[in-house]
């Protein structure tokens, strides 16, 4: 029993590793994508991307452990029967259920992998991720504007331009709106070009208009002024508002510690109770639901036809999964809408998921393990 155990768990563990490698590219390829934009329109350093990436890692890591584990069994034993090697497993006198103790000892690890990483791992990657985001605009000297918008600043505030440069902070075809209600009294500024700079005593961002004209629009008097001129500064109103803040104003950032007290110490959370209640059941979901899946590995491999290569239980592993994880989101806008609790809406699929599961092992594993005995 220990070669046969070690000789699965060996097979198992290098398809989990090529899975988890195949799968993580698969999740993260699109945000890469997007995060090249984003620091090439900052005209930032190229390795910011892969800071990005190393915040994201334990959110996909989530993501892609259990898929990952899952096919690399299915696969596994769907070889293993493919080449007559359970037939002979149990003309050795091996029940097919023993099967499942190799898989045990990786699921072992990897669950508490899992469980680090949805208590900890995760809410504080997701943190750093956002504040890390949030820095990347706020060291830029426009904010993050883009050419070709309109930007309300703020309530009184209208910029516009055609072309920037983020690097340089250099803008052209500039338009700006300002209302000023207590004087009732509207400015429009319109300049061919613009630099944007800080000030060294007020750390003040000012944008510097070069050649361009301002227009005085007094509704009170009645009065219109136009004037040209080459330079005029104007203070920049913030364009990102406060800083990002502390951790734990969203659920998604806070730890399983947390989440039971229902806040951070000393940070007032934007979540509502049920929200909060919905983080602490999916995670416990999340990590539990690994165990499940796992029961339905052999007999889902067994599906199928042996030497023709037909293998539809691999297609219904895939449907599983989506399907599963589909149930799930769905449970949690119920709960964290405040429509069902959240343990009734999120526990459900995962009792439904382990009760297939001992289905499978009952009644189909050893059916399907006779028919193809008797068929070789």
């Amino acid at each position: 029993m220990k070669t046969l155990n070690f000789y699965i768990l060996r097979r198992v563990f290098s398809s989990f590793c090529l899975g988890l490698f195949i799968f993580l590219l698969i999740l993260s390829l699109e945000r890469v994508l997007r995060l090249i934009q984003i620091v090439a329109e900052q005209a930032e350093a190229g390795y910011k991307v892969f800071e990005f990436l190393f915040y994201l890692m334990p959110h996909y890591l989530g993501l892609a452990i259990p898929a990952a584990l899952f096919f690399a069994v299915l696969i596994v034993i769907r070889r293993m029967q493919e080449d007559s090697e359970l037939v002979v497993i149990q003309a050795a006198g091996v029940s097919p259920r023993q099967l499942y103790w190799p898989i045990l000892l990786l699921l072992l690890p990897v669950t508490l992998i899992m469980s680090i990483l949805a208590s900890y791992g995760q809410p504080h990657a997701r943190y750093a991720y956002r504040q890390a985001l949030h820095h990347l605009v706020a060291d830029s000297p426009l904010g993050g504007l883009q050419a070709g918008e309109f930007y309300e600043l703020d309530e009184n505030t209208t910029l516009h331009a055609e072309k920037i440069d983020m690097r340089e902070g250099y803008l052209e075809g500039v338009f700006v709106a300002l209302r000023k209600p207590s004087k009732k009294e509207q400015i429009v500024i319109a300049a061919r070009s613009g630099q944007v700079t800080r000030d060294s005593t007020t750390k003040e961002l000012v944008l510097i208009f070069e050649n361009g004209n301002l227009i005085r629009d007094n509704q009170q008097s009645g009065e219109i002024d136009n004037l040209s001129f080459q330079s005029y500064p104007w203070i920049l109103p913030n364009l990102l508002g406060e800083a990002y803040g502390p951790r734990g104003r969203d659920e998604r950032e806070m730890d399983v510690g947390e989440l039971l007290k229902g806040s951070v110490s000393g940070v007032e959370s934007e979540s509502s109770e049920a929200e909060v209640k919905t983080e602490f059941h999916s995670r416990l979901v999340q990590v539990l639901s690994l165990p499940l899946l796992l029961l339905w590995t052999i007999p889902l491999a067994l599906i199928g036809s042996g030497r023709t290569g037909k293998a539809g239980g691999i297609i219904l592993g895939a449907g599983l999964l989506v399907l599963y994880q589909k149930l799930v989101g769905l449970a949690e806008a119920y709960a964290a809408s405040g429509d069902l609790p959240a343990w009734l809406a999120l526990w459900s699929p995962w009792l439904v998921l382990g009760l297939g599961g001992l289905v499978l092992v009952r009644y189909v594993m050893p059916r399907k393990l006779r028919l193809r005995e008797a068929a070789i």
